[in-house]
């Protein structure tokens, strides 16, 4: 049975929420950085939570089809015990919608203490299958499904367990979280390990220049992510079939014209009209990728990536990201490639290959003459290639020699 897909988006403000339901927001998740350890406000203590009474009583005589949920991704503990219970108080007062856990005692006290309030179980952190997901779903009504989790595996899932399930469509993909604060020594104003203060900052990967990965640390703790962006836009017809309750778009942290183009492009996605990732992509500097969601090989065997000829006369020019049979083949460039290149495509499965770049598409199916550096583009399906195989091109120099055996 096809359900009604909602657009999702947290929200900050009164203006935010306007603005939000006027691009297609059907959904608002309320951040308030007591609770909410991914918020990249500024931390402020107020027991009686007014910053979320008044956003809900906004939304209640403003935008009355709104649904809202309110974030509570706190991991408890139990000197966390009176702030959650004010939160408790204040909700059975201003009932929301919906309130998102990930803390599985959270999700129990919750389910207690504010029986007329439906969860949402978020799993960003935690392991996925069918098993444990049937399990949680006898307490949640909803549960977030793992970024790391394959579109086929999205999909088995659904057909074992019946459930609403949410998916995260675009936003940072978080790699590592500690409670502790390993950054909060490097700010010479801290006086002692308990102070408020938030330190974001950027770091590059030595072995891949270019790839500068997100750090923030606040008084929840430790956060990595990713160096790119989870974008589905490219896989919106996958996205459709899978039949999810909820789309979620997460640009917190980000600026507001990312945030509003994203609600845009998604609401174009949902409903089968015309969209261009390219307007996303010319707001930020981070890559734009799908992730885990179309290309999940980081549980296999890998392969030396040494395997180009040892003094090779080839210049590296990108790498196969996913190829899909009788269809494209997705890869990022490392340099720029024209149409009619030659190119030669190394793996240790393969004794020799070369494509012929005739066609080449952008992810939004755009035609192109050319990619840029960083830029993922496809070409046409072809027979034999290889995820993670290594794209060469011969040097100027050596295209006239004969080409390497191997």
């Amino acid at each position: 049975m096809s359900v009604k897909t909602e657009l999702i988006t947290y929200i900050n403000s009164s203006s935010d929420i306007d603005e939000a339901v006027a691009l297609g927001i059907t959904h608002i998740i309320i951040n308030d950085p007591q609770i909410s350890i991914r918020s990249w406000e500024e931390f402020n203590e107020d027991p009686h939570f007014n910053h979320i009474q008044s956003l809900i009583h906004y939304s209640r005589s403003t935008h009355s089809k709104l649904i809202i949920s309110v974030q509570c991704d706190l991991l408890f503990h139990h000197d966390k015990d009176p702030l959650i219970n004010n939160f408790i108080a204040v909700i059975k007062q201003n009932p929301c919608d919906f309130i998102r856990v990930q803390d599985l005692g959270l999700l129990l006290k919750f389910k207690e203490l504010l029986p007329q309030i439906n969860l949402v179980f978020l799993s960003e952190m935690c392991n996925n299958n069918w098993m444990s997901i049937d399990e949680i779903s006898k307490l949640a009504a909803r549960q977030t499904l793992n970024m790391e989790l394959p579109h086929d595996k999205i999909k088995h899932i659904s057909q074992q367990v019946q459930t609403n399930f949410e998916c995260v469509v675009q936003g940072q993909i978080l790699i590592q979280y500690s409670t502790r604060r390993f950054m909060a020594g490097l700010n010479p104003d801290f006086e002692n390990p308990e102070q408020k203060e938030q330190i974001h900052m950027l770091a590059q990967d030595e072995d891949y220049p270019g790839r500068r990965f997100t750090f923030l640390d606040n008084h929840h703790g430790h956060f990595m992510f990713a160096y790119f962006d989870r974008c589905l836009l490219p896989y919106s017809e996958l996205l459709l079939n899978l039949n999810l309750k909820g789309w979620i778009i997460d640009c917190r942290g980000q600026n507001k014209d990312t945030l509003k183009m994203a609600i845009k492009l998604y609401h174009q996605a949902l409903h089968k009209k015309n969209y261009a990732i390219s307007e996303l992509e010319a707001l930020t500097s981070r890559p734009q990728k799908p992730g885990f969601f179309k290309a999940n090989q980081t549980d296999r065997r890998r392969y030396n990536s040494n395997f180009m000829p040892s003094n090779s006369d080839y210049e590296k020019v990108g790498q196969i990201l996913d190829a899909e049979k009788g269809r494209r083949i997705t890869f990022e460039c490392y340099k720029t490639i024209y149409l009619g290149d030659v190119i030669e495509v190394f793996h240790p499965k393969l004794d020799h290959c070369q494509i012929t770049v005739e066609q080449l598409w952008d992810l939004s199916d755009k035609p192109i003459q050319h990619s840029t550096a960083g830029q993922l583009v496809q070409i046409p399906w072809q027979k034999g290639i290889q995820q993670h195989a290594i794209l060469g091109r011969k040097n100027a120099l050596s295209r006239n020699t004969q080409s390497v055996q191997f």
